[in-house]
């Protein structure tokens, strides 16, 4: 509460600290200040004054500057016609190469598609020999399932081996 109602002896503290304060002020940035002061306002008044002749300079260099551009003019004229023509021939140029690589990346791509059909065919092939092995092999284990059906099998094999030869001789 001593700092709403504040008693004699902080009001005299900070009277002397505000006093201390203002003097060593008054001493040491006073002058600076005001020397930074003044020289800021001849720095204005100079700019001043400069903006004054440039916009006298920028009056005398408006004509000057309406003769340059039509030069200009005419030679944006004479770029951008030359620029056309170069545009169209570039892109003629263009077309033709990106023609020519579109027939390249397409003939790459048939051959690859006909080497990756043929990869594909081997594959389906190699797999199928061997799902027709095991089926095969499945088959023969349950129709040879007992030696007698065994026995008789190779019997009939034997036989139509030897039949075999017969016929390509009578033939």
């Amino acid at each position: 509460m001593s700092l709403i109602t504040p008693d004699f002896g902080l009001f005299f503290w900070m009277v002397v600290a505000f006093g201390l304060i203002l003097v060593i002020l008054r001493k040491f940035a006073w002058k600076p200040i005001l020397q930074g002061l003044e020289s800021r306002e001849k720095t204005i008044a100079e700019g001043l004054e400069n903006a004054e002749r440039h916009r006298l300079e920028l009056e005398q260099w408006g004509e000057q500057r309406q003769t340059l551009e039509a030069e200009a003019r005419k030679e944006r004229e004479l770029f951008l016609a030359e620029a056309r023509s170069q545009r169209e021939q570039l892109l003629s140029e263009a077309r033709e190469q990106a023609r020519e690589e579109v027939e390249r990346i397409t003939q790459q791509a048939r051959e690859n598609m006909r080497l990756e059909q043929e990869a594909i065919r081997r594959e389906l092939r190699n797999e199928v020999r061997v799902l027709v092995v095991k089926t095969t092999e499945r088959i023969l284990r349950e129709r040879l399932a007992t030696n007698d059906e065994q026995e008789r099998y190779l019997d009939r094999v034997l036989d139509e081996m030897l039949a075999a030869p017969r016929a390509t001789n009578q033939a």
